[in-house]
């Protein structure tokens, strides 16, 4: 700036009756003011550019990031989306094994009324004033039907 003051300063010294030569002076101090403010403009545009890249690296860093978690969560979702169809899997297999318990359980019980009817029926100390006869079949059958009603009750037959 200090050598486009010394111009001017120049062409305000020089004849006045030269109004090209002054002109001039001005012309370039002009000139050079706005070389100056574009210089400083490139200087502001580059500086901003160069931001400009920072933030563009920083923000497609956070996106690979974001892409990375976005993956992992996914691998995650289908994860547990496998462990929930395991586990439903599994409920359904333990909720029929529930209903074939309930179901041997009553017919558990029925097994069990079954066996002691014919526990008090044909034992043969069950004296209900009936003949020698017929307590003697009933020792029979007795004998020959219990043990194979302890293999059943046991879970052998």
């Amino acid at each position: 700036m200090s050598s486009n003051s010394h111009k001017i300063s120049l062409a305000s010294s020089d004849d006045c009756s030269k109004p090209s030569g002054r002109t001039f002076y001005v012309a370039v101090a002009e000139l050079v003011h706005e070389r100056d403010v574009l210089l400083k403009a490139l200087g502001d545009a580059a500086e901003n550019y160069a931001k400009l890249r920072q933030e563009r690296d920083r923000l497609k860093a956070q996106l690979a990031q974001l892409e990375n978690t976005i993956a992992t969560l996914r691998s995650k979702g289908k994860r547990v989306v496998a462990d929930r169809d395991k586990w439903e899997e599994m409920t359904r297999q333990r909720e029929n094994e529930i209903a074939q318990l309930r179901h041997r359980g009553a017919d558990h019980n029925k097994f069990r009324q079954v066996k002691a009817v014919i526990g008090r029926r044909l034992h043969p100390d069950n004296e209900k004033g009936t003949g020698e006869i017929e307590r003697i079949a009933r020792t029979v059958i007795f004998k020959e039907i219990w043990p194979e009603i302890v293999k059943i009750d046991r879970g052998e037959g």
